[in-house]
Parts: structure tokens; sequence; C-alpha cells
């Protein structure tokens, strides 16, 4: 086995099992991808839901399960999407103003985003440092995560109607399903695949993990887990400034 590919087997297989775990399922065979728009898809998902006032006497109730829906109107799978796990909580040292210990993180803010270079599904290879010159949105995701997939219209709008360039970094999809959710879904953004070397090397999780990388090619933004077309489009603004 090339050693080489080690980090990004361990990766592939770690993230495989966490997504089992979390119960976060692969949509499925023909259904809609993403809902329209943010708003809704957290609604249905009951992300935005604020708990119901406890009765008198008794205990709040448990929040109803909902279910996002397709972009047809129609129910998509019935597990509610799990919640992002944000890594472990730091742990308290022994001693007072003992620092704790805390995960390890990957590229931050700041620094020089790591070069890579990556095929789309139709063979051909793309450079980050192909982009330097313009700010450019990256995203990590794997289509077991329905975050991800619902992550995906968004950057497509985004791309569409602010003219940035938007890179999809999946993580472990064969071709030919990278393909497929781009056919279905008429995506314009560029579609890359990593065997998980390129995100052990920028310590992704959880996904989708989205940054933007400035005209230098200096990391000027990120943000692990699902965020709206707005908070992507004033991000972006902030960058470009």
């Amino acid at each position: 086995m090339d050693k080489g590919r080690l980090p990004g087997l361990v990766f592939i297989l770690l993230l495989t099992l966490s997504l089992i775990l979390t119960g976060c399922s692969s949509r499925g065979e023909g259904e809609e991808l993403v809902p329209e728009d943010l708003a809704a898809a957290e609604d249905e998902a009951g992300l935005a839901a604020e708990p119901l006032p406890a009765e008198d006497g008794g205990e709040e109730p448990a929040p109803e399960e909902l279910v996002p829906e397709k972009a047809g109107g129609q129910g998509a799978s019935g597990k509610e999407p799990p919640e992002q796990d944000k890594g472990d909580a730091p742990v308290a040292g022994g001693e007072e103003n003992a620092p704790a210990e805390t995960l390890p993180t990957g590229p931050q803010e700041g620094l020089v985003a790591p070069d890579f270079t990556l095929s789309d599904p139709a063979g051909e290879t793309y450079s980050l440092a192909d982009f330097r010159g313009q700010a450019v949105v990256m995203t990590f995701w794997n289509s077991g995560c329905r975050y991800c997939l619902w992550e995906l219209s968004f950057l497509d709008t985004l791309q569409r109607e602010e003219g940035v360039v938007v890179l999809a970094v999946n993580i472990g999809d064969s071709a030919d399903t990278v393909s497929a959710i781009w056919k279905q879904e008429g995506y314009e953004i560029t579609a890359l695949l990593d065997d998980g070397t390129i995100a052990s090397e920028y310590l992704v999780w959880p996904i989708p993990d989205n940054l933007i990388i400035d005209p230098r090619g200096v990391i000027a933004f990120r943000s692990p887990g699902l965020m709206s077309l707005e908070d992507l489009r004033q991000a972006v603004a902030a960058v470009q400034e």
C-alpha cells in the first residue's frame, strides 16, 4: 500500500463511521437533494425550532420530530438530521489557570491555505494555486451528509449571482456518485475528488467545512457547519472589501 495515501484512507474510514453513528444518511434514490432555501430546511428539520413553554405543573414536552421537505413538496427521508459534532469540549486542567486540552485544528484564518491538486469527476485537474488573484470559496463535503447536500445549492447560487469561484471538495465518494448529483441538480460549481488526503491535511471536521481564501492565497474565513446563502454572501463581501 502507498504510505502516502494512508492518512486519507484513515480519514475516510473515520468519516464513514461517524456518518453511520450519527445517522446522517445519504438520500434515497430519486429524491431531490436540497430544499429551496435554508429557512425551509431549518424549519422542517427542526433546527430553528424554539422549545415549547412548559405547562403548569409539568415538564416541557419533547419537540415534535420534523422531516425536511423535498423541492417538490414531498417528504424526504424519515430521519431527522443529526446535530453537528463540534468536537470535544476543552478539558479543564487540575490547577487554576492551567491550560485546557483542546483538539488540534487545521489551517485557520490568517494562514496561507495549503496548496493541492485534485481532479474533477471528468478527470480534469485543478490546483488551488490556479485561482491566485481571486477570492475562492471552498467547502469539504460528502454525499452521506444531508447538511452538505443542502449547502451545495446555496454555493451554486452564490457562484451564479456573485461570480465568486466555488470549489466543492468531495471526501471519499466515487466520480460516478458526484457526477450523478451534478447532473441531477445542474450545478455549475467545480466538484473535486479527494480520497481524504487533503481533508486530513486541513483537519476537516465537522462537515460541511467552509473556507474563503483571499486573492493572496490566505485563509480569510473558516466556518465548519451549514451556512445559509445570506451568511455566505456576507462572508464573501467582507473578504472582497
